[in-house]
């Protein structure tokens, strides 16, 4: 952070304010700096998503989202007992794991108290580890039925995808069985196929 050693510098200067974050849906444009380069970019484009806990962190510096989810987790403990390992990817996972490892020591749960944990593993991925970001997944080009170079190619992950807007707002084991029967429709289709020809 810039200081001044002369606060004077500041008086008649106007400052900048900004506003609170857009909507989704909302017509945006975006300046800015890139990394290496010498000319402000501008793009314009509609908010599809927004990852508030990245805006949170990043920009106001406030981790206070990453104790929220570890205090939502070391709860859980109380009702299935001591969850004994967990494991995390990314930065973001890996403070919510430390936080977690520090609600443990704090306020432990007595796994005597209880009996066999139902929950052996949880594991903390960041949005980035799976290649999710802004919205969109980056993914081979041959899983979506197009080339098969190895590039990749982003997938939005909004309603616009038949697949994503059938399963968005399902539980886990829900989304499973859905896969797995369409999984089982794609054989069927393709044993067809692979019959009459």
């Amino acid at each position: 952070m810039l200081t001044v050693n002369d606060d004077e510098l500041w008086e008649g200067v106007l400052l900048v304010e900004f506003g609170s974050l857009p909507a989704l849906q909302d017509v945006v444009v975006v300046m800015g700096d890139p990394i290496g380069g010498d000319t402000i970019f501008v793009t314009s484009g509609v908010v599809s998503c927004m990852e508030i806990l990245t805006y949170e962190c990043h920009v106001e510096g406030d981790t206070s989202s990453f104790w929220h989810i570890a205090k939502a987790i070391h709860k859980l403990k109380f009702s299935f007992g001591v969850i004994q390992n967990v494991t995390a990817k990314g930065k973001g996972s890996t403070w919510v794991a430390e936080i977690l490892n520090r609600m443990q020591e704090e306020e432990p749960v007595n796994s005597s108290d209880m009996g066999a944990p139902e929950m052996s593993t949880v594991i903390l991925l960041d949005r980035e580890i799976l290649g999710i970001n802004n919205g969109s997944a980056e993914l081979e080009a041959s899983i979506t039925g197009g080339q098969k170079d190895g590039k990749k190619i982003k997938v939005p992950l909004n309603s616009s995808d038949k697949l994503f807007k059938e399963t968005r707002d399902l539980s886990f084991e829900v989304v499973v069985q859905v896969l797995r029967q369409k999984v089982k429709f794609m054989k069927h289709d393709y044993s067809e196929m692979s019959t009459v020809s």
